[in-house]
């Protein structure tokens, strides 16, 4: 796969050599870097380090930031130099991959294959995606994933796409296939369910097993 390249020489999963390697996969099991310097962001600001945490959402305060992650398993809280920070990293690129967005990442298109590419990204960002808030429930409602109830004060998260009457418990913020927390609060909505980025590709188009990428041969005629 084409790409930036990194310094890491051997692979952390099959520990094979492999030279000057690029960042997304190891070239022999396609293993993913976890420290790759460049991922990608589907055009939302990803955010910084803030105090000790790495903040949800520029537009929640710190109280609230900090009672949302109260509401995570302690190994997924993203304080700096922690797992949880090694996890969301992890989470990022794979939840995230850069050659589902970005032509740049893919290996050796064809000029219309980048320009459908270009398309179905366009499309996917203008259907599909968005971003997760949280906030203070001002009345009791019921969590879209696990369906138990909510109480007044409980913190949840919104998602625009599923309208106003739709919460989740903040672990219940979840990709409906790989059930993992939603990174960052970035999702995809497709016929009533949240996916990362990742899986919502493959409900389109199915993916390589080899270099990760999908085809992208009549992606313009897909409909989301």
């Amino acid at each position: 796969m084409a790409g930036s390249k990194c310094n890491q020489s051997m692979c952390n999963r099959c520990t094979e050599d492999q030279g000057q390697c690029t960042i997304f996969g190891c070239k022999c099991c396609v293993a993913p870097k976890t420290d790759a310097p460049d991922r990608p962001n589907f055009g939302i600001s990803v955010p910084k380090v803030i105090g000790t945490l790495e903040s949800i959402s520029s537009s929640n305060d710190t109280f609230e930031v900090h009672l949302y992650f109260s509401s995570l398993p302690e190994d997924k809280v993203p304080y700096v130099n922690s797992p949880g920070e090694q996890y969301r990293i992890r989470q990022l690129l794979h939840q995230l991959p850069p050659h589902d967005n970005e032509v740049r990442y893919c290996h050796a298109l064809s000029e219309d294959e980048r320009k459908e590419l270009r398309l179905f990204s366009a499309q996917r960002k203008r259907e599909a995606l968005g971003r997760g808030f949280v906030k203070q429930l001002v009345a009791p409602m019921f969590c879209e994933n696990c369906e138990d109830e909510l109480q007044t004060s409980d913190m949840s998260v919104f998602a625009s796409r599923a309208g106003p009457n739709s919460c989740w418990h903040p672990g219940c913020f979840t990709c409906s296939v790989c059930n993992e927390l939603l990174v960052d609060l970035i999702y995809f909505y497709r016929g009533d369910k949240l996916y990362c980025g990742r899986h919502h590709a493959e409900t389109l188009k199915p993916r390589c097993s080899a270099c990760d990428e999908e085809p992208v041969t009549d992606w313009q005629l897909l409909y989301l």
